[in-house]
């Protein structure tokens, strides 16, 4: 088996402008008697010698992570993470060097360089890609992911540029819109637990990251059993902790949010399969009238979930959606 591997490594070096991905055959190889110095060595190697801009380069770098994770490299274990950024730029690869690496404040500017070249290919881009596309071979950031990095490094302004762009923009739609509504809803809401609306929210964020604790974690051992919700929210809470906001920047977000869910909700309406959609509006109309009534208005999530109801007087089935989401942890008292 050795020798096996000795002439893969061989092959690989050999054809690593042609064939990069033999690299990463050989740090996938399971062996018994694993000798993993001599893997972390190879993956390193790979690392150096794969262009940065391959997607193979930083599945490679995750893989020699766990290879330094086994040996107590946490420094090398890191740098790992911060090179699978550079060269696979994903939400996920984003967070966990964000937010898993025992000192993100080390990693901070090399982490702003990458997502400011992110953005810089999305603003000079003639074709955007909004959601991730299989089997690409070179890093190409995608409009989704470049949007949750934009959010979690607080360049508010800068997501809402790309991603939630105003009714009269041209040239790209607003694919982030609804991910970008229930971060921020997110971000204000406070209090314990979340209502039925909230809940929504927090699953279209997870969907935003392509998050899982298994994929977040890849090459780190836990001994708890938490659940992907619970692992998203600790990591989510623990970030909203260091966002401080003013009483008018609520005020302004709370504007936005207005506008934003108005245009969510009245776009799904008109779709010809709206009746699809009933639920998905209720929860949007819901978790905004409790971040409402949460900051600044008492009995706003009845108001708004009423005003959306003389909005639509004639579709039944919404009416009854907007009952099931408005009778929440927040308020019981909600009723037609």
């Amino acid at each position: 088996m050795i020798r096996d591997e000795d002439i893969l490594l061989d092959n690989a070096r050999k054809l690593v402008d042609t064939h990069p991905e033999l690299y990463l055959q050989l740090l996938r190889m399971r062996t018994e008697n694993r000798d993993d110095s001599r893997m972390l060595s190879i993956g390193l190697e790979a690392m150096d010698r794969i262009s940065d801009d391959l997607k193979v380069r930083g599945e490679a770098a995750l893989i020699t992570s766990c290879y330094a994770g086994r040996l107590g490299l946490e420094d090398v274990r890191e740098k790992c993470w911060l090179e699978a950024l550079r060269s696979d730029t994903t939400a996920t690869n984003y967070m966990r060097i964000k937010f898993l690496s025992s000192d993100a404040a080390k990693y901070e500017e090399e982490i702003s360089s990458i997502v400011e070249s992110g953005l810089a290919e999305i603003n000079n881009s003639k074709e955007i890609y909004s959601l991730r596309v299989e089997n690409e071979k070179e890093n190409r950031i995608v409009l989704n992911d470049l949007c949750v990095m934009l959010f979690f490094e607080k360049r508010f302004s800068d997501m809402e540029a790309v991603g939630m762009p105003g009714e009269g923009y041209k040239g790209r739609s607003a694919a982030f819109m609804k991910a970008g509504v229930a971060f921020v809803l997110l971000l204000l809401s406070f209090g314990d637990g979340y209502s039925a609306g909230m809940d929504e929210m927090i699953i279209r964020a997870m969907e935003a990251c392509g998050f899982s604790k298994m994929a977040l974690c890849q090459g780190i051992e836990f001994n708890d059993n938490k659940a992907d919700k619970k692992c998203f929210l600790e990591i989510f809470d623990r970030w909203k902790g260091t966002v401080i906001l003013s009483e008018e920047e609520e005020l302004i977000w709370i504007g936005k949010l207005e506008r934003w869910v108005n245009r969510i909700i009245v776009g799904m309406m008109q779709d010809i399969n709206s009746r699809d959609h009933y639920g998905e509006c209720a929860a949007f109309i819901a978790a905004f009238g409790e971040v409402k009534e949460d900051l600044f208005e008492v009995g706003a999530k009845d108001s708004i979930l009423r005003h959306y109801k003389e909005m639509y007087p004639r579709r039944r089935v919404f009416h009854e959606e907007l009952r099931r989401y408005g009778n929440g942890k927040k308020n019981n008292s909600y009723r037609f």
